[in-house]
C-alpha cells in the first residue's frame, strides 16, 4: 500500500507477519495528503489482549497490503444469466462481452470469466466494481483450470494439459499421450498473474506437430514414455499458503518439486529435491531467500538445509525452533517442536570411521 491512500476504517495485513490491522486515525498536514496512519490489530472476539498499534508512514507503508477498502465494503450478490452479469439483481451493461463464470467475489469487486475471441482458446478474466460501474481486463486463463487454493484474499488455479501424438512402433504407428503445458494462476483483487510450470524441451527446431523421433530420443522428463505433466492434486502448500510445491519428477530415486512463492504475484524460487514423497513443508524459519530453513516432511524423513534425518519419531514435530552448527566438531543440532510445544533434539555428527551418527533426544 501507499500511506497516502489510507482512510479510517481501512483494513490491511502485515506482509511480514500476516497480522491484520484496521486504520483508526490518519494525519493530513498538507492539502489533504495523508502522511501518517495509525492502525490497531484486529483481534478475535474471545481475544482479551490489548490490540497492538502500529504507525504507517512512507518509510514502511509497502510492507502492508490493503485487504479492505473503505469506499465499498459490500460483498455483492453476483450471477450470470445468458451471458449477462447480474449484480444485486440488476443487469450490468455488457456491450459485446459474453460472461461465462463468476470466479470470485471480493469486497466491492466481482471477478468473472468471459469468452475470448483473441485469447487463443483462453477465457478473458475481467473485474467489475459496482461502486464505480467499472470493468477491467485482468488477463486470460485456460478454461480447464482448477482451483488449488481459495481464501478470502485470493484464488490459486492450476492447469495441466496433455495431448495425443502418433509415434512409430515397429511397422505401425501408435498413439502416445505426452505432456503439453501446465501453469499456475493467482487471482487477487485487481490482478491475475500467470506462471509457467514447465516447457517441453525438444530442441530448437521442433514445431507444434511434434517430431516423434526427436521426442523419443530426448532426455527431457516429459518424454513419450515418461512424465505426463503435473498432478495438481499433489500440490503441497507450505507456510500457510506462502509457498506451493509442484511435483516435477516422481520416480524410484526421489521427487523433485518446483517451488513457487505466492504473494500478489507468483515467483519461482527454485527446486527442492526430496529423498521420498513430500508430505508437507512447515517451519518458522523460512524466508523468500532461504527456503532451506524450512522443514521438508516426508514418509519417514525430514530434511533441513541439506541434512536428511531419517526417522519416524519426528512426524508430529513440524516446527524448527533452533538450529546450531558446530564446524569444529562437524555437528549439526536441530530442535523440533510440535503444535503443543513438545520438543525433540536431533544431533547429527559426522565421524571419520562410522560416517553419520544421528541421535534423537527428548
Amino acid at each position: 500500500m501507499r500511506v497516502n491512500v489510507a482512510k479510517v476504517g481501512m483494513e490491511l495485513v502485515d506482509k511480514l507477519t500476516g497480522v491484520a490491522y484496521k486504520v483508526t486515525a490518519i494525519e493530513e498536514p498538507t492539502k489533504g495528503t495523508v502522511t501518517k496512519a495509525v492502525a490497531a490489530e484486529i483481534l478475535d472476539e474471545d481475544d482479551e489482549r490489548e490490540p497492538q498499534e502500529i504507525t504507517i508512514t512512507a518509510d514502511n507503508d509497502r510492507t502492508y497490503r490493503i485487504t479492505k477498502w473503505v469506499p465499498d465494503e459490500e460483498l455483492h450478490n453476483a450471477n450470470i444469466v445468458n451471458g449477462i452479469l447480474q449484480v444485486d439483481g440488476k443487469d450490468v451493461v455488457m456491450g459485446s462481452i459474453v460472461a461465462k463464470t463468476i470466479l470470485k467475489v471480493f469486497p466491492g469487486t466481482i471477478v468473472f470469466s468471459s469468452e475470448g475471441e483473441e485469447a487463443e482458446g483462453r477465457d478473458i478474466i475481467r473485474e467489475y466494481m459496482p461502486s464505480r460501474d467499472r470493468m477491467t481486463v485482468l488477463g486470460s486463463m485456460e478454461p480447464t483450470s482448477v482451483v488449488i487454493d481459495d481464501s478470502d484474499t485470493r484464488v490459486i488455479y492450476g492447469f495441466n494439459i496433455t495431448k495425443d501424438i502418433e509415434v512409430e512402433d515397429g511397422d505401425k504407428k501408435v498413439k502416445k499421450t505426452v505432456f503439453d503445458r501446465a501453469g499456475l494462476y493467482v487471482l487477487t483483487k485487481g490482478m491475475l498473474d500467470y506462471q509457467d510450470l514447465a516447457d517441453v524441451e525438444l530442441g530448437d527446431d521442433y514445431d507444434d506437430d511434434y517430431d516423434e523421433e526427436e521426442y523419443e530420443n530426448n532426455d527431457s522428463i516429459y518424454g513419450v514414455d515418461g512424465f505426463l505433466g503435473f498432478d495438481l492434486k499433489n500440490v503441497i502448500k507450505a507456510q500457510g499458503d506462502k509457498y506451493i510445491y509442484v511435483p516435477q519428477i516422481d520416480n524410484e530415486k526421489g521427487v523433485m518439486y518446483k517451488v513457487y512463492r505466492v504473494t500478489n504475484r507468483l515467483s519461482f524460487n527454485g527446486l527442492a529435491d526430496m529423498p521420498g514423497k513430500l508430505v508437507a513443508v512447515t517451519g518458522n524459519r523460512t524466508s523468500a531467500k532461504n527456503l532451506g530453513k524450512a522443514i521438508f516432511s516426508g514418509e519417514g524423513f525430514k530434511k533441513v538445509d541439506n541434512v536428511i534425518i531419517r526417522s519416524n519419531e519426528l512426524n508430529d514435530y513440524i516446527y524448527l525452533v533452533d538450529a546450531i552448527r558446530d564446524a569444529a566438531s562437524d555437528t549439526n543440532t536441530y530442535v523440533f517442536a510440535t503444535e503443543d510445544r513438545k520438543m525433540k533434539t536431533v544431533i547429527r555428527k559426522m565421524t571419520a570411521d562410522r560416517g553419520e551418527i544421528v541421535t534423537i533426544e527428548d
